[in-house]
């Protein structure tokens, strides 16, 4: 066993020294603390800075992420229809539950200061999710606990037991195989960590840990980079995630701490990558510092010299030995200037000389030159950047037309790559919920009578084949405000079309609305049935319940009026 383990230590340790060398070669990791310089402003004391970098990746990723993420389930086969409906109020719920917002966000700044945004997808505990130790309902573990004394060994708010999760990692915590250039392609992936060293000896997850040493300092300027031999109680491990053989294998210190089937490889490894400028030979993708870094000097080196022209513009005079006074020079320099000065002095013309320099105007010119190579460098226009300017002449239409599609064309090639990442995320997410949510959970959604309905259900009941909205190509999802739209100008065309329901179709405008106040559905009367003809039960909803009485016995009411809404088809 012990020969067995170092064989596969062994192994492991040549595997990641040759992704460090890959890395070290095409990623160019020495070069991101500097880059990352630039954009927290750190310049040296001597340089006057024109920071484009940071106003210019400031501006890109408002453009690019979802200010409001949701998605939109349809449905690939009919049965799958009153599901679709639950898993898309279960994701919107997950969506700001784990704050995918803020993750995508930074993962897009990963990738404009290092080329690559990586983000982790996970389940329960951040450090690996092992079924056999979810010993509580829904999937979870107590593997965010310490083992011997009460206290936790995880501090992620937004990191759940029973939870998926999201999260994005530095480009410099990853290691990767030589020679391939997509996430989807990698044989393994290798997530380095650093964790206090009596966390890792706490964990339930680890084994071979009582001899683990530590003693690593984590880099106080760049805390996520690469530590250094210390006196502080940390330890690095190595997380791979090996596709070949669908292993967990955690490494740290010549020992294997894990050695697990990775129950999170479902649909390919749980991670995703934002790449903006993908390199066609290498997974390392090309940053946009890195191209516009020349520019960037060169700005700060006209601004720096600009500014010591100013200086020397400043008016100076000379005078004759004893022509003035320093009273007399006090006055000249005074707010209140006298409105003659005596000198002491024959001549005042050779007396005192004015020394008057000027700003060269070709400063001016090529900071232009380089600031326009900047903005076609990453595709952005004046305006794009919070700049408004004055044409000579006035625009028509169709120029003012064409030179907004042309500056958006990359901008929505970015928003589509965030968009398709988006859609992966919760594509994998929805697959944790289907395997691990074993027992009923509840969610409220909108029902087609435009009220809200409570419904339980199990992650396996949601399993299905569903086809992933977003609409890039605006900047946001499908909101609700689209949907009222949609719904209003479907009610015009069809309102007076005698094949179509007109109760169901005021009910479906209503619904898209019902947000606000759920109460506006009751604005529209159902015909009742003939007299002495009892209402046809519909069938019912497959995969999706209501709540029992039994369950809430204090929302009895509630639970029976949905219960008969469920009965008649209303879900």
């Amino acid at each position: 066993m012990k020969k067995k383990q170092d064989e596969l230590v062994s192994y492991w340790e040549k595997q990641l020294r040759e992704g460090l060398a890959y890395r070290e070669k095409y990623g160019h990791p020495q070069d991101w603390k500097r880059y990352l310089d630039y954009y927290r402003a750190e310049w040296a004391s001597d340089i006057i800075p024109v920071n484009r970098i940071f106003s210019y990746g400031r501006s890109l990723i408002p453009r690019v992420y979802f200010r409001s993420p949701a998605i939109t389930i349809v449905p690939m086969r009919p049965e799958f229809a009153p599901s679709a409906k639950v898993l898309e109020a279960v994701d919107n719920w997950l969506i700001t539950e784990i704050g995918l917002k803020d993750v995508l966000k930074r993962a897009c700044l990963h990738s404009y200061l290092t080329g690559v945004g990586l983000l982790k997808l996970g389940y329960d505990s951040e450090f690996g999710f092992i079924p056999q130790q979810a010993i509580l309902p829904d999937s979870e573990t107590l593997t965010q606990e310490s083992t011997s004394e009460p206290r936790k060994i995880e501090y992620r708010v937004d990191v759940k037991p029973g939870m998926p999760w999201v999260l994005d990692v530095p480009s410099y915590d990853i290691i990767t195989p030589w020679g391939y250039n997509t996430l989807n392609s990698l044989p393994w992936i290798c997530h380095v960590v650093m964790r206090p060293l009596e966390d890792v000896k706490q964990d339930q997850k680890y084994r071979n840990t009582k001899d683990l040493k530590g003693g690593f300092r984590v880099d106080r300027k760049y805390p996520s980079m690469w530590g250094s031999r210390g006196g502080t109680d940390f330890t690095r491990l190595y997380e791979v995630r090996d596709v070949k053989h669908k292993r967990l294998i955690v490494l740290c210190e010549k020992q294997v701490l894990l050695d697990e089937e990775d129950e999170l490889q479902v649909e390919g490894l749980p991670y995703e990558c934002i790449q903006f400028n993908p390199d066609l030979e290498h997974f390392w993708a090309i940053s946009d510092v890195k191209v516009v870094q020349e520019q960037q000097k060169e700005l700060n080196e006209i601004r720096t010299q600009a500014s010591k022209h100013r200086r020397l513009a400043l008016v100076r005079f000379l005078y004759a030995k004893g022509a003035l006074t320093p009273d007399q020079v006090a006055q000249m320099l005074s707010e209140d200037v006298p409105v003659a000065i005596e000198l002491d002095h024959d001549n005042p013309a050779t007396a005192v000389s004015t020394l008057q320099a000027h700003v060269p105007p070709d400063l001016w010119r090529e900071a232009q030159e380089v600031l326009a190579d900047f903005r076609e460098t990453l595709g952005f226009s004046r305006n794009q950047v919070g700049e408004f300017v004055a044409p000579i002449t006035p625009r028509t239409a169709t120029e003012v037309s064409a030179v907004r599609e042309a500056t958006e064309l990359r901008a929505e090639e970015r928003r589509d790559i965030v968009a398709d990442v988006f859609t992966n995320i919760i594509r994998k997410l929805n697959q944790f919920i289907f395997k691990f949510w074993t027992t009923e959970r509840v969610t409220p959604i909108i029902g087609r009578d435009g009220a809200q309905h409570w419904i339980r259900f199990t992650g396996e009941e949601l399993m299905g084949e569903y086809a992933y909205t977003v609409y890039p190509e605006t900047g946001l999802p499908v909101s609700r405000n689209i949907r009222f739209r949609q719904a209003t100008e479907l009610f015009n065309m069809l309102r007076n079309d005698p094949l179509i329901d007109q109760v169901g179709l005021r009910k479906l405008v209503l619904g898209q609305i019902s947000w606000v106040d759920p109460t506006w559905s009751s604005l529209v009367r159902e015909p009742g049935p003939p007299e002495g003809v009892p209402p046809a039960p519909g069938p019912p909803a497959p995969g999706v319940q209501p709540l029992g009485a039994d369950q809430y016995p204090e929302e009895r009411p509630q639970a029976q009026r949905i219960a008969e809404l469920a009965e008649t088809g209303a879900l």
